[in-house]
């Protein structure tokens, strides 16, 4: 079931506005990941695979923010309160979910993700040069005296954060000069969108290509994970400079 869960979430992330405009209709598709994180909650409960250091961290959160809540001066809408609870702690109950993948799962995925994500890459970079001619994507915004590109993406910055994803993944094959290919491939799809922070993205992106820069952030995490510390002060500081980039 995990295996469905993250392949199901990884489509609809990429082919979100495709999926959208083939259904036609935008409440499965705007509120996917709400309903992906509360499942992937269930089933974390019922597999008993919450580690006891993230569930002491979440209680403790959501505590501090009921008593920070009743002492401030605006009324208690319960409604949003928990609202904003639940969109807070999605992205965390994400990793949790990852970070209780075992390795065979991982493997089986993560090819998945890969060959997708190729795919992705490859096709948009492909059809950039028809696009600068024939226009056959939206346009939302020009910048530089350029027309941004957002391949089937709903904005040029929502296509920045794909490709940066998509990227990563399609780099790491076993065949070096085809990850090189795609090296150079995302670079050019993230200056495409034209967006300021594309520059930034695209100097952490070559940043971490240098294997022993990888490796260590990799396994400092990794490591953390392990020592159920991922969410520790400590932690937080040491990834503090990448977090500022």
């Amino acid at each position: 079931m995990l295996k469905t869960i993250l392949k199901l979430f990884f489509i609809v992330t990429i082919l979100n506005k495709l999926i959208l405009e083939i259904l036609g209709n935008d409440l499965v598709v705007n509120y996917f990941d709400e309903i992906i994180c509360i499942i992937l909650f269930f089933y974390l409960v019922f597999k008993n695979k919450i580690p006891k250091t993230y569930s002491i961290l979440i209680i403790i959160f959501v505590g501090i923010n009921i008593i920070s809540t009743i002492q401030s001066n605006f009324p208690l809408d319960f409604n949003r309160f928990f609202l904003d609870i639940f969109l807070f702690l999605k992205p965390i109950i994400f990793i949790m979910a990852l970070s209780r993948v075992d390795r065979d799962t991982f493997q089986s995925i993560f090819y998945f993700f890969f060959k997708i994500s190729r795919a992705y890459i490859f096709l948009a970079i492909l059809l950039l040069p028809i696009h600068y001619i024939f226009e056959i994507f939206s346009i939302y915004d020009t910048r530089f005296g350029l027309k941004s590109y957002s391949f089937i993406a709903h904005n040029a910055g929502e296509f920045l954060n794909i490709v940066l994803i998509t990227g990563i993944i399609s780099t790491m094959g076993k065949i070096k000069w085809q990850n090189n290919i795609f090296i150079t491939f995302c670079l050019i799809l993230l200056i495409s969108t034209l967006r300021y922070k594309a520059f930034v993205v695209a100097f952490a992106y070559l940043l971490f290509q240098n294997r022993i820069i990888f490796r260590s952030s990799y396994n400092f995490l990794k490591r953390k994970v392990l020592e159920k510390k991922l969410f520790s002060i400590r932690t937080f500081l040491a990834i503090l400079p990448l977090t500022i980039l």
